[in-house]
């Protein structure tokens, strides 16, 4: 069951409840009948509920009951909730018992990340990140989509590792290190980032559509800025400048990517809890998000139209729903969320500059996505058909959309995503919008460019 899921069944019921629907109500009808198709391909598909703590059989009943026509609205939410509250995560990681050679072969990759590093590579990408964020931030023919760029080589020449070296005391770099490893790979090091991997590499359906994945970015995003901003604050105030506030982050979070990293755990417990508030609110419109994002903008959501599951789904039923289009309410509230979160985060970041004399290109945070092929690899059969998306694409134009909106401010503090992959398939075919979408927004991406991956140049 994948995090996204529980969050977005919780905030649909509370918007059920709260509008007092009518039973009767097509709108919300759909929008359930949407989880109800997911639950068959997540549980009953995959053959998982021999493997689960709970039996929901009882409840599967009653959510098919509340579908029926002559069922309740009401009861099927409260079945919902109450399936949502036993299921927990019992069925995001299923993992077996490792045997003893596959402990031994993962301790001897886990001793690899805590010997020197050879070579200078972290430098060229330190260094290459630098070039990057100049570029970016001044040119405007030809201008760049956002603050992302990748590795991609074949597996085994270390580019896990490279990544790790970024969190180490000579680069000054708060390093957000994630992997999404597919969760059957368990025997593998670094392990899987389950919270994450879940949020951007949930099996797809049909239920889930390209607005849905976007609002799912955002909502990640922010809550990752918002959590990494706080942690900061709260470890460094008063204590020092940049080097001593990258080195305590890096000590808890980045040195050990272990899954028995605790101070990491919890980290991504936090970020998890605040993703669900924010995906909530993004996509009921409904809630005090600028108390949950310490924003100080009280019109973050006066400004736009009800985001609520209905009346999304009313402008949807106006649409050509084979068109793919994240863009047609504009501004978003999910881009206006997340470059809410990322704007704070600034704000902290730039003390710390400030109080340091450094390139102002060089980066001060990169956010390292691992095994990021496994962002498109589940992808529905009609991703690759006349009606594709690619989840990738609008991952980055997630980073696009907050990348952007400060894009040409000086001497800001440089945030960069790297995408790691062994498929070059995957990250330069999908950086792209798809053949099949809104005309408006590929006129608006053909006029940007893409940063060229880097290299370790061993292949």
């Amino acid at each position: 069951m994948s995090i996204w899921l529980k969050s977005y069944v919780a905030g649909c019921c509370e918007y059920i409840r709260s509008t007092q629907l009518g039973e009767s109500s097509t709108d919300a009808r759909h929008v359930l009948q949407r989880f109800s198709d997911y639950f068959h391909l997540q549980i009953i598909n995959q053959k998982r509920l021999d493997e689960m703590a709970v039996t929901p059989s009882n409840n599967l009943d009653l959510l098919k009951e509340g579908l029926s026509p002559d069922g309740s609205i009401n009861t099927f939410c409260d079945a919902l909730t109450g399936f949502l509250t036993d299921l927990g995560h019992t069925v995001l990681d299923d993992r077996r018992q490792l045997t003893k050679d596959e402990e031994t072969e993962i301790n001897a990759l886990s001793m690899l990340f805590t010997t020197p590093y050879i070579g200078r590579a972290d430098h060229g990408l330190v260094q290459y990140l630098t070039d990057l964020n100049l570029k970016f931030r001044t040119y405007q023919h030809p201008r760049y989509s956002g603050k992302y760029c990748s590795i991609v080589q074949g597996s085994g020449v270390g580019k896990s590792r490279l990544l790790a070296e970024l969190g180490t005391d000579k680069h000054e770099i708060f390093l957000i290190y994630i992997n999404l490893r597919d969760v059957a790979d368990f025997a593998k090091f670094p392990p899987r980032d389950s919270f994450p991997a879940n949020v951007l590499c949930g099996v797809p359906t049909e239920a889930v559509t390209p607005r849905d994945y976007f609002k799912q970015c955002a909502a990640f995003f922010a809550a990752l800025f918002t959590v990494v901003k706080r942690t900061i604050v709260k470890d460094n105030h008063g204590r020092g400048g940049l080097r001593q506030a990258t080195l305590r982050w890096n000590e808890k979070y980045s040195r050990s990517l272990s899954s028995n990293n605790k101070e990491r755990c919890i980290f991504f417990q936090d970020v998890e809890a605040l993703y669900q508030k924010i995906y909530t609110y993004i996509v009921t419109g409904r809630g005090d998000v600028a108390n949950l994002m310490d924003s100080n903008d009280d019109g973050l959501l006066s400004e736009f139209e009800d985001h609520s599951p209905s009346s999304d789904a009313k402008r949807a039923s106006k649409k050509d729903e084979d068109k793919v289009d994240v863009d047609e309410e504009k501004p978003m509230l999910a881009q206006k969320v997340v470059r809410e979160a990322y704007t704070k985060l600034l704000e902290v970041l730039e003390e710390l500059v400030n109080s340091n004399a450094r390139d102002t290109d060089k980066p001060i945070m990169v956010i390292a996505i691992d095994e990021a092929q496994a962002i498109d690899k589940a992808q529905s059969v009609r991703s690759y058909g006349p009606e594709s998306w690619s989840r990738t694409h609008l991952l980055c134009r997630a980073i696009r959309s907050y990348s952007q909106c400060r894009q040409f401010v000086p001497n800001l503090p440089a945030i960069w995503t790297i995408f790691t992959s062994s498929n070059p398939y995957v990250i330069v075919n999908h950086y792209a919008p798809p053949a099949r979408i809104y005309s408006s927004q590929r006129f608006i991406e053909a006029e940007e460019v893409f940063f060229p991956p880097f290299t370790l140049g061993c292949e």
